[in-house]
C-alpha cells in the first residue's frame, strides 16, 4: 500500500470522525434544549405555587387581592399600597411565564394552561386601572399582550363564588 491511499483512508476515517462527533453534538444540544424547557417550565410553576402559597398563608391577603381586582377605591391607604403590591407580583409573574413562552424556553402548552388565570383577572375593573397606572413597569411586548385582550374571559374566583350561590 503506498502513502497515496494510507492518506485517502486517513481522511474518510477523519471525516467519518467529523461526522460521529457533528451527530453525538447535534443529539447533546437538543438533550440539553430540552432540560432548559423543562427547568424553566418547572420554576415557572413552582412560581405560580409559590405566589398561591404566600397567599394564602396570610388570612386576609386572599381576599384583598380578590376584592381589589374588582376594584380598590374603598380601600384605605394601607389596604391600596397592599393591593398595588400584590397585583404587581401578580402580573410580575406571569409577565414571566409570558416571556419564556415568546422566547421558547416554555412551550405553548405551557402558556396555553395559565394565560386564563391572567386574562380573567386583568380584564376585572380593579387590575385594569392597576394595569393603566402602572404598565410602563412591565416588558413592552407584554403590555401590547395584554392591552390587545378583549374583554371577559374566565371568571375570578369571586365570581364563580358569587355565581354559583
Amino acid at each position: 500500500m503506498n502513502w497515496e491511499a494510507i492518506g485517502a483512508i486517513g481522511e474518510i476515517i477523519g471525516a467519518g470522525a467529523v461526522v460521529i462527533t457533528l451527530a453525538y453534538l447535534a443529539a447533546q444540544i437538543r438533550s440539553g434544549r430540552q432540560a432548559l424547557r423543562t427547568n424553566v417550565r418547572d420554576s415557572a410553576f413552582q412560581q405560580l405555587q409559590d405566589w398561591n402559597l404566600h397567599l394564602v398563608q396570610d388570612e386576609k391577603l386572599p381576599l384583598l387581592f380578590q376584592r381589589g381586582a374588582m376594584g380598590f377605591d374603598e380601600f384605605d391607604d394601607a389596604e391600596q399600597a397592599r393591593f398595588v403590591h400584590v397585583a404587581y407580583s401578580f402580573i410580575k409573574l406571569f409577565e414571566n411565564l409570558y416571556l419564556h413562552h415568546r422566547d421558547g424556553s416554555l412551550g405553548p402548552e405551557g402558556w396555553r394552561d395559565n394565560k386564563m388565570i391572567l386574562e380573567g383577572y386583568v380584564r376585572q375593573p380593579g387590575l385594569q386601572r392597576y394595569w393603566q397606572l402602572r404598565k410602563r413597569v412591565f416588558n413592552q411586548d407584554f403590555v401590547a399582550y395584554v392591552d390587545a385582550l378583549e374583554p371577559g374571559g374566565i371568571p375570578t374566583a369571586m365570581e364563580h363564588l358569587a355565581n354559583s350561590k
